[in-house]
């Protein structure tokens, strides 16, 4: 037998209290002095038996102050929870796709345009005309000598005091000068009749630029009265006639130091082009939202270009280009209703829409001969596969689904015979029914591909 260490020694001395190497996982028993030890016993007697001891498990101990915060964190959470279904529920929505009902077809007609009021039961469109005006001008070197010819220009107020009628004065009408020259307008005009102001007749009045007949100096004059000779000898010769605004002016025949003509056809060119350009953008951009303006249905007209003079100080001249645009504009409301019901596609009560209209396509008949200034009628021929889609009360179907389960959907769609199909979805996603406020549904329309 090995000799036993000091340190292995234990020394039990009476009413001593010999402390226990006790491991982390043990467990501390104490027993009420002067109670018999017990015996060894099984793990099922132990268990079934009463006992006075009293047994702790060692290990971490919750203290009360880590139960507190672990309460306040359940707490808080609890709370975030609520928030959110509380703002959720504040920022609900229903979006609801729509999925109309929607045909395309072929359409290829010869159509009459009259301007004002359609005729029912004809195949007359009636059209309204857009009147632009726009200029160009550009700075170049005069470095030719020519002979140049300028007519003399001005303009004049036309007066109509022959009755309450307004009488249209064609392209080219002659007026004479109270020194017998002859002007033209180069530009149809219609002068308003008579009206009455304060108790008293008055004439109508319109505004127009007259041109010299011939060029050349003598045309130029101050401020004068004019006659319109294709009214004489009728009652209307002495109640049409015409007073300068502003003086004639600009007429010249000679050489002078100007623009070569080469340069000036190539500038005047360039300049009527960027003219032409500028009056589409701001037709498309200043058309009403609810008419349409095909391609073919614009005319732009310029006016002659003066070859410029050059200024006595630095030898430039200004090259300037003026024109006009005129742009045949056509409800869409009365073009789709026209389509409809000339595809038999009317139904009462139901508008129909053509997504694709401007797309069509549009065709003046003998356009060179039309004159969008003066003539109030033309034929034009409109093909191609309009894509018809079925419009839907959008706002009362809001009204409809308030508070609507979503089950119930379906039987609310059944008063909307245009809607194919429906897709709903709802936020937050929990939710299945529409909100109470008709702002909070959305409603979109969706077109099919295809069709």
């Amino acid at each position: 037998m090995p000799p036993r260490k000091i340190q292995d020694i234990i020394v039990e001395r009476p009413g001593s209290k010999i402390p226990q190497r006790i491991s982390p996982r043990s467990t501390v028993v104490f027993r009420n002095a002067g109670a018999p030890p017990r015996p060894a016993a099984s793990g099922r007697e132990e268990r079934g038996r009463p006992s006075s001891s009293v047994r702790f498990p060692l290990g971490p101990v919750s203290s009360p102050r880590k139960r507190w915060r672990g309460m306040l964190w359940g707490a808080a959470v609890v709370a975030v929870v609520v928030l959110v279904f509380a703002f959720s529920s504040f920022f609900e929505k229903a979006t609801l796709k729509i999925v109309p009902k929607q045909k395309t077809a072929s359409f290829d007609s010869i159509i009459v345009a009259r301007k004002g009021v359609a005729e029912e039961g004809k195949n007359v469109l009636p059209f309204e005309l857009m009147e632009l005006s726009g200029s160009e001008s550009r700075e170049v070197r005069a470095a030719a000598v020519l002979h140049v010819e300028r007519r003399a220009f001005g303009t004049v107020v036309v007066y109509n005091d022959f009755d309450a009628a307004s009488q249209r004065l064609i392209k080219n009408t002659r007026f004479e000068s109270a020194g017998g020259k002859i002007y033209r307008i180069h530009e149809s005009i219609v002068v308003p009749g008579q009206k009455v102001v304060d108790g008293k007749t008055v004439p109508g009045s319109a505004e127009a630029i007259v041109y010299a007949e011939e060029p050349g100096a003598p045309y130029n004059a101050g401020l004068t009265d004019f006659t319109v000779p294709g009214f004489k000898g009728t009652p209307r010769f002495a109640k049409f006639y015409a007073r300068s605004k502003t003086e004639i002016s600009g007429g010249f025949s000679g050489e002078e130091k100007t623009v070569s003509d080469e340069e000036f056809r190539a500038v005047t060119a360039e300049l009527a082009k960027e003219t032409e350009n500028t009056l589409l953008a701001r037709a498309h951009a200043e058309k009403p939202a609810d008419f349409v303006l095909f391609d073919d249905a614009v005319f732009v007209v310029m006016d002659e270009a003066i070859p410029p003079k050059a200024e006595a100080k630095n030898e430039v001249a200004t090259i300037v280009v003026n024109a006009k645009l005129y742009g045949l504009l056509f409800k869409k409301e009365m073009i789709e209703n026209f389509l409809a019901e000339k595809l038999s596609y009317a139904e009462e009560g139901a508008h129909i829409t053509v997504e694709n209209l401007e797309e069509m396509d549009f065709k003046i008949i003998d356009k060179v001969n039309y004159s969008p200034a003066d003539d109030a009628q033309f034929s034009f021929t409109l093909k191609g596969k309009p894509q018809l889609v079925w419009e839907f009360d959008a706002e009362n179907l809001r009204e409809k689904l308030r508070d609507v389960g979503k089950s119930e959907l379906a039987a609310v769609l059944v008063g909307f015979p245009s809607v194919m199909r429906a897709e709903v979805t709802f936020r937050p996603f929990w939710k299945r029914s529409f909100p109470g406020d008709t702002e909070d549904i959305v409603i979109e329309s969706v077109l099919e591909e295809g069709e």
